[in-house]
């Protein structure tokens, strides 16, 4: 028990509570709580120093300070990177659109994005014709011209994937309907962005495909509709 209260008494407690949560957070697996542990820890390392010794060590204090803003900075980008706080109305609209990547991984997105409003005349692709952004066409109506043929789809989405994934030209005209929202952004820039961060190429590649699939079938309820004026062969080969 001597040995506590001398902790106590001269303060040397203060080292083994610094010590402590340096070693609580070193087992720790999150990288939020392990970061405020070394942060509470380096507090108390900043304490031992000024009120242990005979004189302040303020070059131990000095850097004490210096490493917990760095460990503090990084901790609130952790933070950051795990909520949609600070995100506006607009980017939150979108990142309803793209919920398979963390916030942090869509922030680095939206920064490169560019937000347009539709006119219902400029096309954004041109079919035949190799384009060079990437398109997210937000709750708003698309006007499509494939081959000849022309028809809408009513949800938006991706438009330009197509230049992405395979460097072919565009499959179809596309024309934002007249107030719809989109977002637009470099292919050579998001290229660059997947680089650095394969999980946002993941988190794309993902929502690309299930794009894909939305639209394969609301083309395909399209086509049903269109068809029906047409007679069945087998009717006019009973006819005959």
């Amino acid at each position: 028990m001597d040995w506590i209260t001398q902790s106590i008494t001269s303060g040397a407690y203060l080292a083994h509570l610094a010590a402590g949560c340096y070693a609580l957070g070193l087992i720790t697996r999150d990288q939020v709580i392990l970061r405020i542990l070394i942060f509470i820890g380096t507090l108390f390392y900043i304490a031992y120093y000024y009120a242990v010794p005979e004189t302040p060590l303020w070059e131990a204090i000095g850097w004490s300070i210096v490493l917990g803003f760095a460990n503090l900075y990084v901790m609130i980008q952790i933070m950051m990177d795990r909520t949609t706080f600070s995100m506006s109305e607009r980017d939150k609209r979108l990142y309803k659109h793209l919920d398979n990547m963390a916030p942090g991984e869509f922030r680095r997105l939206s920064k490169i994005a560019t937000w347009k409003t539709g006119d219902g005349k400029t096309a954004i692709t041109a079919e035949g014709q190799l384009n060079s952004k990437l398109y997210f066409v937000l709750d708003s109506e698309i006007h499509l011209e494939k081959a000849g043929q022309k028809f809408s789809l009513p949800d938006g989405g991706f438009v330009g994937e197509v230049g992405l994934l395979l460097n072919q030209p565009a499959s179809a005209t596309v024309v934002v309907a007249e107030g719809g929202e989109y977002v637009e952004i470099s292919l050579s820039t998001l290229l660059k962005l997947e680089q650095r961060y394969p999980n946002i190429r993941t988190a794309l590649r993902d929502k690309f495909n299930a794009d894909m699939a939305v639209k394969v079938a609301q083309s395909v309820r399209t086509h049903s509709v269109s068809t029906k004026e047409f007679t069945p062969l087998s009717n006019i080969s009973e006819s005959t």
